[in-house]
Formats: structure tokens, C-alpha cells, sequence
């Protein structure tokens, strides 16, 4: 198998053609109800068309496995953290993962659990297998607004951008993914409180179970579940029935929106590990978000970071544009007539979230990347939302059961006006840039270099002292030595990681410790002592990411770590300036 991708790989020509022919499929599956209604069914149903997004998404995607080094820093952090969880599976006590809770962690012990290596490699999979589940539930969710073919083009809007994008910090496993799916499946469900018959209470639960499991997944998407829960209620009291079963239904929302806090809360406290939860977990993301850059200055810079976002800039553009012309399209033809209900409850559901959702991604007031994944949805179903509310009353919506069914002839014209548009803008815009846009990554072409890529010189030199399943002690931001070697987390917390959350423009300190609390340094050096590691890397050295200066975060200033160290381990030797101790009982 290896040999075929190599093989396909190794020619732009057949490589280009496989996937010129897989993204047409997935287009024509995706208009075959609108253009061949009469088409067999099976061809038409949900499921081949799922399957054709997946396909596509694996053979855009698939080489990007085969990279040696991490995409972003946070990759090898969560690998880390997975190392680590598979060793100590107690949240808090074994690790923190800084913005990211037990929701968005735990699901990367996954792979490792059908069996498979953890690494960078299974990493990528699993995030490409989250983006599918992602698209799958906007598609599902789509679907109960508009015509099959639209809210197949709308989710193929979405699956271009996550498809051709070679930006790492959308193809890795980000703190993202977990959360986004959650909004995504909490969104479908509250869409579907205000109509829906049977097990209502049960989808109330359920909504709400998910809503008060985003915060502990990604405590970044708590106003957006906050929004999402203000919907709930609203549809929940809207329903056309009696007051005490509305009442009773928003009890059973409010019910599943404690369930998860309680379990999170509940264990911590059965492990003994609320401390550590309250300071790691909402003290440290508090501090991490008052300590960024302004929001005002992101916004002003925000032209500046074309460069860094990958063709998302595209995409926006594109769907803002597209839902500008769905709203002029619902003023034009609405005039006088009235919007289907569900359609005009889908438009202003998706005009708040839109503009939560751009709140979300800058009030850290860094501009990473990845945290425009919570814009990736909003700002496609916003435009979809726009088109489809404007040509409600002239497409004649199929029920969910029967995608395959016709539209009525007269709504032949709109239906085809709006799939042109969308394919005209939200496909092709996508596409052309994919191809005049450098590569971000090298990796198209490259796999069986790639392949031959020997792991660091670093992680060659741990291992010849530990082996994979025991645990390695850091000192600074590196954690792929962790990915590459295997080696668990011998401390919960990086003590120097709190200087994220501190601003340190115009502060005269002797050492940067002074800014860190004395209950995280308290706490590395407990974990390091319990864990007694048999190595312990300084990794605070030129090329380090972020901690590059020894003289100003070396492990030697932070003196009771230095006796510790200095007493029970001894240098075993030096790599670009990273220091390697061997403990001295080995």
C-alpha cells in the first residue's frame, strides 16, 4: 500500500487527476437531486454522499500523515498528553492541557486504544476524522432547511476549505475539533426543539449535556454555548403547547446542562484534584486571555494576517459575499410574503452566532489560526442560512426520509439560480486560490523522503538512556520529544507555561520565576520527584520554541528545581544546547 502512495505521490499528474476526479464525484453526488431527480435512489442517498466528502477530505489530506515534526506546537502537545493519560488516566493529577478540558483530551486516547501507535501520524487521522463527523452533522443539519443538493454544496463549501487548506494549524489535532463538533451537534439539537415530537425532553437533555460539556472541552466556547443555551430556551418556550411542559422541558435542558460540570467537578474532587483544576484549568485560562494582545490591535492588524490564514480569508470573504446577496435576494423576493418559520428561525440563529463566533476566535487577542476553526461553520451556515431563507418559497423542501425526492417544477429556476451562485462562489473562489497560493507545508511529492527522515538527534539521545512507557522530564516547550520517543509527561504542568499569562512588557524582574506563583512551581517539583524520571532534558536552547534563552529560563533559574537536579542526576550530554541528564541511579 505504502508503494502505490509513493508511487501516486511521486507524480504531479496522477496525483492532481486522482483528485480532480474525486472532488467532481463528490460535486455531481452532490447535485444529482436537484439536476437527475429520477436518478436511482441509492446514488442520491446521504450516506454515498457522506462517504464522497470523506473520500475527498482522505485524498486531499493523506499525505500530510507521512510529515516527520509536528504541524504546530500543540500537536506534540496533545500526543504528550495522550502518553500520558494512557500511563495515570486521572484528569488533573497526570495532566493539564492549558485551554483544553477532559472533553477535548480524552478522545485522543482513541487511537491508542483500538490498538494503534500514538504518534503524528494517527493524530492527523483522528483530526480528519473529526472534520468528517463535523461536516456530516452541518449537512445533517442543513438539511431540514433546504433542498438536498444546497445543503450538499453548502457543506462542500466548508469541506473545500478543510480539504485543499495546508496550513498545519488546520490539519492537525487542534484544541478545536472536539469543541466545534460539539457546537455543531448542540446547534442540530437545538434546531430541533422547536418542532420536534418525539422524545423532546430527551433532546432537551441531550442538548443540554452538550452545551455544559463545551467549557470542558475548550473553555474558549463558552459564549458561544452560552448562546446556544439562550436559543434553547427561547424555542423551548416558543413550543406550541402547555406552559407546564414547556417548564417541564426546559428543566430537563437545565438538568443536562449541570450533568456534565457535575461529572467533571465530581471527579476532580474524588481524586483529590479540585485545587489543581480551579488553578490550571479556569485561573490559568482566565489569566492566558487578559494577558494577549488587544483585541482592538487584532482587528486593526487583521489585513496583516492573510498570510498566516491559509485561504480562511477566502472563504470568509466568499460566504460573507454569498449571504449578502441571500439577504438582498429575501429582501427582493419577500417582500410582502412571508419566510417559512424554520427557515426565518435558522437565519436569525445563524446572524447571532456568526458575529459570537468572530468574538470567540479573536478575544484571546492572538492570531493563531486555528482558533478561526469556531468561524469555519458560522460563516458558511450564515450563508446558507441567507440563500436558502430566500428562496424558501420557491423550492419545495424534500422530507429528511426522502433526500431524493423532486423538487416541484416551479421551483426548478431559483433552485438552479442559487446552486450556480454557490458553485460559482463558494467552490470555485476556493478552489483557483488553492492553486496560484504557495504550499505551506512541503509535503505533496515528498513522501518518500519523508518517509526515510530519521527522528531528532535529541530524541536518539533520550532513548539510548530510557525506553518508550517511562516517563521524561522537561524543562521548556518541546514537548515532540515526548511524540518522538514515546516517553509520558513526568510533570502535570510546565511551570513555565504561566508566563503566557502574564504581561511582561515594562516588569524588572531578576528572574522570570518571580512571575510564575509559588503553587506551580510548588507543584512541578512534586510531580517531578513522584514520578523520579530517568531522564530529564533542559530543553531551553537556541531553536527552542518560545524558551530559547538560557540564561534567562534555564532550569537553573529556578533554584529548588537546580539542587534537585544537580543532587540526583548527572549530565549526560549536550545537543544544539539542549542539556540531557541521566539519573544517577541508572
Amino acid at each position: 500500500m505504502t508503494e502505490w502512495l509513493v508511487w501516486l505521490d511521486a507524480s504531479p499528474w496522477r496525483y492532481g487527476s486522482l483528485c480532480v476526479l474525486v472532488y467532481l464525484a463528490a460535486l455531481a453526488l452532490g447535485l444529482l437531486p436537484a439536476v437527475a431527480p429520477h436518478s436511482p435512489r441509492r446514488l442520491k442517498s446521504d450516506m454515498v454522499f457522506m462517504a464522497a466528502v470523506a473520500l475527498l477530505m482522505l485524498v486531499f489530506r493523506w499525505q500530510v500523515f507521512y510529515f516527520p515534526e509536528h504541524l504546530n506546537p500543540d500537536e506534540s502537545g496533545y500526543i504528550s498528553q495522550s502518553l500520558t493519560l494512557a500511563h495515570d488516566p486521572v484528569y488533573w493529577r497526570s495532566i493539564t492541557a492549558g485551554t483544553s478540558g477532559p472533553f477535548n483530551t480524552y478522545p485522543r486516547l482513541i487511537p491508542a486504544l483500538l490498538g494503534f501507535p500514538d504518534n503524528y501520524a494517527t493524530s492527523r487521522v483522528m483530526a480528519m476524522i473529526l472534520a468528517v463527523v463535523c461536516l456530516s452533522v452541518f449537512y445533517a443539519t442543513c438539511r431540514r432547511f433546504a433542498h438536498a443538493s444546497l445543503a450538499r454544496v453548502a457543506t462542500l463549501a466548508a469541506a473545500t476549505f478543510w480539504a485543499l487548506t495546508t496550513n498545519g494549524d488546520f490539519t492537525h489535532y487542534s484544541g478545536e475539533h472536539m469543541p466545534v463538533l460539539l457546537l455543531l451537534v448542540a446547534s442540530h439539537l437545538a434546531l430541533r426543539l422547536p418542532d420536534s415530537e418525539r422524545w423532546a425532553s430527551g433532546t432537551a437533555w441531550l442538548a443540554g449535556f452538550v452545551l455544559g460539556a463545551i467549557p470542558f472541552a475548550k473553555l474558549q466556547g463558552s459564549v458561544l454555548a452560552l448562546t446556544i443555551t439562550f436559543f434553547c430556551y427561547v424555542f423551548l418556550l416558543r413550543r406550541g403547547e402547555s406552559w407546564p411542559r414547556r417548564l417541564g422541558r426546559c428543566g430537563w435542558l437545565t438538568l443536562g446542562g449541570l450533568t456534565a460540570p457535575a461529572l467533571v467537578a465530581g471527579s476532580a474532587a474524588v481524586t483529590g484534584q479540585v485545587e489543581h483544576f480551579w488553578q490550571s484549568y479556569i485561573a490559568m485560562n482566565l489569566g492566558y486571555a487578559g494577558s494577549g494582545v488587544s483585541l482592538a490591535s487584532i482587528i486593526e492588524n487583521l489585513p496583516n494576517l492573510r498570510p498566516f490564514m491559509a485561504r480562511f480569508v477566502t472563504l470568509f470573504h466568499s460566504m460573507m459575499a454569498l449571504g449578502t446577496l441571500g439577504a438582498l435576494c429575501l429582501a427582493w423576493l419577500g417582500l410582502g410574503r412571508s419566510i417559512p418559520i424554520a427557515n426565518r428561525r435558522l437565519l436569525i440563529f445563524s446572524s447571532v452566532l456568526l458575529p459570537i463566533a468572530i468574538y470567540t476566535a479573536l478575544a484571546p487577542g492572538r492570531p493563531f489560526p486555528h482558533y478561526f476553526l469556531f468561524v469555519l461553520f458560522p460563516v458558511v451556515g450564515w450563508a446558507f442560512a441567507a440563500c436558502s431563507a430566500a428562496i424558501a418559497q420557491h423550492v419545495q423542501v424534500p422530507e429528511e426520509s426522502a433526500a431524493s425526492a423532486e423538487p416541484a417544477p416551479a421551483s426548478s429556476k431559483p433552485l438552479a439560480l442559487a446552486l450556480a451562485v454557490w458553485l460559482a462562489m463558494g467552490l470555485l473562489v476556493q478552489i483557483s486560490e488553492h492553486f496560484f497560493s504557495p504550499q505551506l507545508i512541503p509535503v505533496r511529492g515528498l513522501v518518500s523522503d519523508l518517509l526515510k527522515t530519521p527522528r531528532g538527534k535529541v530524541s536518539e539521545a533520550i532513548l539510548a538512556h530510557a525506553s518508550p512507557g517511562e516517563a521524561l522530564g522537561l524543562w521548556g516547550w518541546m514537548h515532540q520529544f515526548h511524540a518522538e520517543t514515546g516517553l509520558w509527561k513526568a510533570t502535570s504542568d510546565q511551570a513555565l507555561e504561566y508566563l503566557w499569562n502574564v504581561k511582561t512588557e515594562g516588569v524588572s524582574v531578576s528572574s522570570w520565576m518571580e512571575l510564575v506563583p509559588d503553587y506551580f512551581e510548588d507543584l512541578y517539583l512534586a510531580d517531578l520527584k513522584r514520578s523520579n524520571p530517568p531522564v530529564f532534558v533542559d530543553a531551553v536552547a537556541p531553536g527552542s520554541f518560545i524558551f530559547n534563552n538560557r540564561a534567562s529560563f534555564g532550569y537553573e533559574t529556578f533554584p529548588a528545581l537546580a539542587e534537585h537536579i544537580n543532587t540526583h542526576y548527572s549530565l549526560a550530554g549536550e545537543i544544539d544546547g539542549i542539556r540531557i541528564f541521566l539519573r544517577k541511579d541508572r
